[in-house]
């Protein structure tokens, strides 16, 4: 019975302190427990990356990333990923290496990308393995190596990574490395959609709808980008936005029409801004 009574009395603080804390997160500030918690993983992680821990180092990256315990630092968050990768840790060298490869909180540098890449793909690594396929295919001129590409690619497709499977059909739809082979691209590329990769469906989708490889299929053309829609894909929503606004192999849906548009280009699609500037011309409304 005392019990309760405190319980009673105690409660109506609580309360207060629990709105409180929520209202500051709404207006933006930090709970200052949370940070003195967060402070408090950021200084023992700190020993531990500066005792030379692969795995702290790796996250001293994340912290600077992603600004916990302390500022968002790119530059920094790149010197701990590639400390890490120097000691062997293998996100910290895919990490590092797709920073170089963007100029992401380091100058741009291809060999670099594809020193760190490599480092993660001879430790196994088979997204590792994908990266580096990536790398040499499309990536700065001064690196491309279209048979070293498929090497790579063929390691990961081994273990069944749908975007090295995807991109040696690309490689055998344009004959990049390889003697062109439209039924051999087809195939991957049905391979790695029935993965669920959201581009070999798009691929998929737009081959059936040109002819490219396979005869004009619309039904399943659109069976494909509409799958490739819902895995997010930009340019299927765009293709699709245009079908339902004429009407094309769908029933006329403007309302579909416009969502997929707006979805497509808030994604960078680059078929979308122009059929969305038109709705937006006509002051057409989902």
């Amino acid at each position: 019975m005392r019990i309760f009574a405190l319980l009673l009395v105690a409660l109506p603080s609580l309360w207060g302190e629990i709105v409180w804390t929520q209202e500051m997160r709404k207006s933006g500030l930090r709970d200052p427990f949370e940070l003195a918690l967060q402070y408090t993983a950021y200084e023992k992680t700190l020993e531990l990356a500066n005792g030379g821990d692969a795995d702290a180092k790796y996250k001293m990256g994340e912290y600077y990333e992603q600004g916990f315990a302390t500022d968002i630092n790119i530059e920094k968050a790149a010197r701990w990923y590639q400390s890490a990768a120097e000691v062997g840790h293998i996100e910290g060298a895919k990490k590092i290496g797709r920073m170089y490869e963007e100029g992401v909180g380091v100058a741009k540098d291809s060999y670099s990308a594809f020193k760190w890449y490599k480092v993660a793909a001879d430790k196994g690594d088979t997204a590792a393995m994908s990266m580096l396929g990536d790398l040499l295919l499309f990536g700065a001129m001064q690196v491309r190596d279209y048979k070293e590409a498929l090497r790579w690619y063929e390691l990961a497709a081994k273990a069944e990574n749908p975007n090295a499977i995807r991109n040696m059909g690309t490689m055998y739809a344009t004959g990049r490395g390889v003697t062109k082979n439209s039924k051999k691209a087809l195939e991957l590329y049905l391979k790695a959609a029935e993965m669920g990769d959201a581009k070999a469906q798009y691929n998929l989708g737009v081959s059936h709808l040109k002819g490219w490889g396979v005869e004009i299929d619309v039904a399943q053309g659109l069976r494909w980008l509409v799958r490739a829609s819902e895995g997010g894909h930009a340019d299927a929503k765009c293709i699709l936005a245009n079908r339902y606004a004429a009407g094309d192999g769908v029933e006329r849906d403007i309302k579909m029409a416009t969502r997929l548009a707006d979805e497509g280009n808030k994604l960078g699609g680059l078929f979308c801004k122009e059929v969305w500037m038109a709705f937006k011309l006509y002051e057409v409304t989902p």
